[in-house]
This record gives structure tokens, C-alpha cells and sequence, in this order.
């Protein structure tokens, strides 16, 4: 979360020096209750056109050692407060950051943790684009397009 990356010690260091970018090109938010719910996919108004377009989530990256001694990796997105879109249905959202900022991102050498902080915002309302797809997404045995395709009023079109 942006309000605490700063101050909570498992992400302390890694704002200072182990920040990253997670490419996607949308992703998925769930509405309704326990064994009805709904998926919804939030991506880039822009997409409609270019399907390739990407977005840069601001991540974090550790590496520690496990209890049993292991070395491991792991690695967190951020999430802030939700947009006018994504708040429709979530009150969080992953922290993306315009492409002309993903290197000022990275760069942990030039960039302090604390001017890096204030690139953590909500995506301004008017990039995204939300809307309900193929509750078949739902089952990891599922895969391919069909599963982004839209729905209205409980119909694919």
C-alpha cells in the first residue's frame, strides 16, 4: 500500500533499492458474492486499438532467506487508492506508472525512496476502461481469448 511502502520495514529497504516494474496489459478485479461472483477486466482505454499496448505496475523485489535456510525471491506490487473507474467495483488498484516515469522508477541510484513515493497515485480516470468478461476465467483449466470476451446484461457478445 502507498501509505505505509515507506514506513513498514518489509518495505523499506526495497523502496530505497529493490524497486521494479511489472509489465501487463490489464488486469482483474472479482464483484458479487461467495460462488457467484463476476470478473472484470480493467486495462488501458487505448488497448481497443493496440493490443500490445503495456503498463508498468511499481513493484518491489526482496531477496531473504527462508526459515529453513533457502535463499528466496519474492516481489509485491503497489496498490493505491482506486480510480473513478476502478472504484465502481474495488477500493484499491496497482499503482501504474506512465511510461515516461518507469525509469525514474528504477533508478534507486538517482531517485530517493521518498521522491520515488510521490509517483505512487491512482492512474488518472480517464486511461482505463472496466468492464465484466467470460466467468469461465474464473478456472485455471481455462485459457485463450474467449475468456476477455465482454459481457452484458449475463451475455458474451
Amino acid at each position: 500500500r502507498t501509505d505505509t511502502v515507506l514506513q513498514k520495514p518489509s518495505f523499506r529497504n526495497a523502496m530505497k533499492y529493490r524497486r521494479c516494474l511489472v509489465p501487463a496489459d490489464g488486469f482483474y478485479e472479482w464483484t458479487g458474492a461467495a460462488g457467484h461472483k463476476r470478473p472484470h477486466l480493467i486495462r488501458p482505454i487505448a488497448q481497443r486499438n493496440s493490443p500490445s499496448l503495456p503498463m508498468g505496475f511499481a513493484g518491489l523485489w526482496e531477496h531473504w532467506m527462508s526459515a529453513d535456510g533457502s535463499e528466496m525471491e519474492s516481489m509485491a506490487i503497489i496498490t493505491t487508492d482506486a480510480n473513478a473507474t476502478v472504484g465502481q467495483i474495488h477500493d484499491r488498484m496497482p499503482v501504474i506508472l506512465a511510461p515516461e516515469r518507469w525509469d525514474a522508477w528504477l533508478d534507486t541510484r538517482e531517485v530517493p525512496a521518498s521522491e520515488a513515493a510521490q509517483m505512487l497515485r491512482p492512474a488518472p480516470d480517464d486511461l482505463l476502461e472496466l468492464f465484466e468478461v467470460n466467468k469461465a476465467l474464473g478456472n485455471s483449466r481455462n485459457d485463450g481469448p474467449e475468456l476477455q470476451r465482454r459481457v452484458e446484461q449475463g451475455r458474451l457478445i
